[in-house]
Order: structure tokens, then sequence, then C-alpha cells
């Protein structure tokens, strides 16, 4: 009986490491295919990382080239003069005072109003100055014009060296 008893204890025992045998070699597989999942992790997480930096310079560019354009948006938007077809002409009649004739256009080239819209003319007289005065022209819509004729009277010599710039408020 005891052969028999020390048999199905043997047999235990040879079950008993077999389970423990398979149970160690499935941990053992368990083990190494969670270190290969972390090690992937750790790649994949490194490959987001490089991933992220590389998107948030993207929006860091494409940020400047909003800002960049939109610059060029107000800046197209804004009021802006220009002088076409301006003519300045030293008049000096005999038997009256000399005058300056501006003839021309002024051209809103911005989308917005030109408010207060006027010409400065200033003049010199062998170095002296001998105007210095506004043209009023009022609002100039925006993509529009004004044409202006006007006369600028002056005491003395002729005009050597005139300016006429454009000004307005927005």
């Amino acid at each position: 009986m005891e052969t028999k008893k020390a048999k199905a204890r043997i047999n235990f025992l040879q079950i008993g490491l077999l389970a423990t045998i398979s149970l160690t070699a499935v941990f053992g597989g368990v083990s190494a295919w969670a270190y290969m999942q972390i090690g992937n992790s750790h790649v994949r997480i490194t490959d987001l990382e490089a991933e992220k930096k590389t998107l948030q310079a993207q929006i860091s560019n494409l940020t400047a080239q909003i800002d960049n354009l939109t610059d060029q948006i107000d800046a197209l938007t804004e009021p802006k003069l220009i002088q076409v077809n301006l003519n300045v002409e030293d008049v000096r009649p005999l038997s009256s005072q000399s005058y300056l004739h501006i003839t021309g256009e002024i051209v809103n080239v911005g989308a917005n109003s030109a408010h207060n819209s006027k010409l400065r003319v200033v003049a010199y007289q062998k170095l002296v100055l001998a105007i210095d005065q506004y043209l009023p022209l009022g609002t100039i819509n925006g993509q529009s014009w004004v044409e202006t004729d006007s006369n600028i009277p002056y005491n003395g010599d002729a005009i050597d060296v005139y300016t006429v710039t454009a000004d307005w408020t927005e």
C-alpha cells in the first residue's frame, strides 16, 4: 500500500512540478511580452513627442503667417491717398497777384474712408517760406477719388521749390 501511496504522491508531485514549470513558462512569456510592449510603448512615446514638437513648430509658423496676412489685409483696407495727374503751375500774371494753380485727382486706394482729407502745400522763394497752406478735400470714400482745382495766392518772387502732400484721418 505504501508503494501505491508513494506512487500517488510521486504522481501528485510530478503534476505539481509540471504545473509549476508551465506557470513559470507562461509567466515568463507574459513578462517577456509585457517587456516588449513597454519597450514598444517607449519608442511610440518618443515618436509622438517628436511629432508633437513638429506640429507645435508648424502651428507657430502658421500663426505667424496668419498675423502677416492680417497685417496685409489691414494695410489694404486702411485709407491711403495718392496723387494722380497732379499739376502745380506757378502763374504770374502782369495785371494781378501771382498764385500757384494746383489741379489733379486725389485717389483713396484703401477700402476705408479717409476723413478730413487735405493737401498740404509748402512752397519756397529763394529758400524763404512763401506758402504753407492746407487745401481741404473733405471725406474721400474708399476706392474713390476727388478732383482738385485750386489757386493759392502769394506775393513776391517766383516759387523755386514746392511740395504737395496728402493728409487725412481715419
